[in-house]
C-alpha cells in the first residue's frame, strides 16, 4: 500500500518482478542418466561444461565410505532422503541416481503429501530406501516414469544453490524444489552393507 510506497521512495530501492530476480541457468544433462558411468568418472574428470573453478573444487569437502557411495558435502547421493517442496506441498523421495558429482539427481517421489504425524521427515531410513527399491524394481531410469505410488523426477543443482526440477522439455522451474535431508548417513551405510551380502 502506501507505506511500502514511501519506504521503498525514500530508500530509492528499485522494485523488479520475480521473474527478473531468479534467472536459472544450468548445466548441460548428459542422456540416458547412469549410475555406472558416474561411478567410472573419478572427480578429476568431470562431465564436459560442468567443471568447477580451480577456488570452488579445491574447497569441496569429500567423504569417501567403505561400503557406500562418495558423498560430496552439498550434494546428493544415491539412496539419500529429500524432501520435494512445490507449491506450498511437501512430498517424500529418494535420490535413484546422481550424475555429474551430484548436479543432477533422478529421485523417486512418493505419490500424496507428507504425514501430518512426520510433515518434514520420516525418521526410518527403511522408507526412503523402499521408495529408491521401488523405482529400480520397476526397472525406471527416465524422469516421467511413473504409477500411482511413485514418479521419478529429474533435479538439477542451479546458480542458486538449490536443486531445482527439470521438466520433459528441459524447462527448469523454479518453483519445485528439493531440500536434501541429513543424518541418516549411517543407517544408508548399513543398507548398502546389507544389501551387498545378499
Amino acid at each position: 500500500g502506501a507505506a511500502a510506497h514511501w519506504v521503498y521512495k525514500e530508500s530509492e530501492v528499485s522494485v523488479t518482478s520475480p521473474q527478473a530476480i531468479i534467472p536459472l541457468p544450468v548445466m548441460p544433462m548428459p542422456s540416458p542418466l547412469s549410475s555406472n558411468q558416474a561411478a567410472r568418472r573419478s572427480s578429476s574428470q568431470p562431465l564436459p561444461g560442468t567443471a568447477l573453478p580451480e577456488a570452488t573444487s579445491a574447497s569441496v569437502d569429500v567423504e569417501v565410505v567403505p561400503t557406500g557411495p562418495v558423498r560430496i558435502k552439498g550434494r546428493g547421493w544415491a539412496g539419500q532422503p529429500v524432501l520435494r517442496v512445490a507449491g506450498g506441498k511437501l512430498r517424500y523421495g529418494s535420490v535413484v541416481q546422481t550424475e555429474g558429482e551430484g548436479r543432477q539427481l533422478l529421485v523417486a517421489v512418493r505419490a500424496g503429501p507428507t504425514s501430518a504425524a512426520y510433515p518434514t521427515r520420516v525418521s526410518d531410513y527403511g522408507f526412503y530406501a523402499a521408495l529408491a527399491a521401488y523405482a529400480e524394481d520397476k526397472g525406471w531410469q527416465v524422469p516421467g516414469s511413473s504409477d500411482f505410488n511413485v514418479r521419478l523426477e529429474l533435479f538439477v543443482l542451479a546458480n542458486d544453490g538449490r536443486y531445482h526440477r527439470k521438466d520433459h522439455l528441459d524447462y527448469v522451474l523454479p518453483g519445485e524444489t528439493l531440500t536434501l535431508l541429513e543424518g541418516y548417513e549411517e543407517e544408508a551405510d548399513l543398507h548398502t552393507a546389507r544389501r551387498a551380502q545378499e
